[in-house]
């Protein structure tokens, strides 16, 4: 793939800049996540999942019909090119996921039980001096 065929377009204009370093800082603490997503859904579903993550989590809560424009101009694009970011697409995928409980049920409980070392993000949750500040 060259460099041109990356570069994504948005309303017709060249995206050729994206918001490399918060992006990858959050992907470099969060490497474990898509594993750990796949061990609960298909590969297309942790991507979008992880993606839209990701977003929120870099660029706080913001609303669905945002989630485009930050994933266009962020380099979540690049790590995850496939992942459709329209307002409908997300809002309607965060539907159904809602809907799907089977994974969601098995999912939180897992991620809840102690110990917290063992699970993604533990360095994260905890501080440097020792006990977890979320």
């Amino acid at each position: 793939m060259t460099g041109d065929e990356r570069v994504k377009k948005l309303d017709g204009i060249q995206v050729d800049v994206k918001d490399y370093g918060n992006v990858m800082l959050a992907h470099k603490y969060g490497r474990e996540v898509p594993g750990e997503l796949l061990r609960f859904f298909s590969v297309s579903d942790s991507e979008k999942i992880y993606a839209y993550a990701l977003l929120k989590v870099l660029y706080g809560d913001i609303p669905s019909r945002d989630m485009e424009l930050h994933y266009d101009t962020s380099f979540v694009s690049e790590l995850y090119p496939n992942v459709g970011c329209s307002r409908k697409t997300v809002s309607n995928y965060i539907d159904l996921l809602g809907r799907n409980l089977n994974p969601i049920v098995i999912v939180i409980p897992y991620h809840a039980a102690p110990p917290l070392s063992d699970r993604p993000f533990s360095r994260l949750v905890h501080s440097a001096a020792g006990p977890p500040f979320l």
